[in-house]
């Protein structure tokens, strides 16, 4: 049944009144100037209007989705990271907040060969300890978050995804998560 039918049907179902001649004739000269404008809006012989607030709402959407677009991109290129000042020790955090004490514990950054850490020997040793520390079952995101002593092999403890961001201390620290939690947590993302 195509549209003009099923219209054609509701007209008939409708009830019966009777219209003057006057109203029969407004009506029928209305349905033909709406069928006049579709006709015309389809030719694009008439231009489409916007009001000037619909107008607006797609302005400030093309620019907060342009202001998005380069917020990612800067923090694609580092923008938003910065270097650890103080690459002695790291802290593994068991969720993102800086609040709790309960979900945290400090880890001495390993140095390959005995030479002072290197901003890239602080942010990648940390991950990997941190990592492992998930793996082992140190870490959880249910309490005890932290546990002193790992579990017994094998260790195969799910390891989320992991960022490293830089603390207000300068150490580095390393959450769950993704670039987006450091700057949720105020911190910039740790340079590897």
């Amino acid at each position: 049944m195509t549209r003009g039918e099923e219209f054609d049907d509701a007209v008939r179902g409708l009830p019966r009144a009777e219209l003057s001649p006057e109203a029969k004739e407004r009506h029928l000269q209305m349905l033909a100037d709406m069928a006049g404008d579709s006709r015309k809006a389809a030719e694009g012989t008439q231009p489409r209007r916007r009001s000037p607030r619909r107008r607006a709402l797609v302005i400030a959407i093309a620019v907060l989705t342009i202001g998005l677009v380069g917020v990612g991109t800067a923090a694609a290129f580092g923008f938003f990271s910065a270097k650890p000042t103080d690459r002695r020790v790291a802290v593994c955090y068991a969720t993102a907040d800086l609040s709790n004490a309960a979900n945290h514990f400090d880890v001495a950054v390993a140095t390959s060969g005995g030479r002072s850490p290197t901003e890239r020997d602080a942010a990648g040793s940390a991950l990997q300890i941190c990592a492992g520390a998930w793996q082992q079952g140190r870490l959880s995101d249910k309490p005890p978050m932290v546990r002193e002593d790992p579990r017994e092999p094998p260790w195969t403890y799910p390891v989320p995804a992991l960022i490293v961001c830089v603390l207000p201390t300068g150490q580095v620290g390393v959450f769950p998560g993704k670039p987006v939690t450091c700057q949720g947590l105020g911190l910039l993302v740790a340079q590897m």
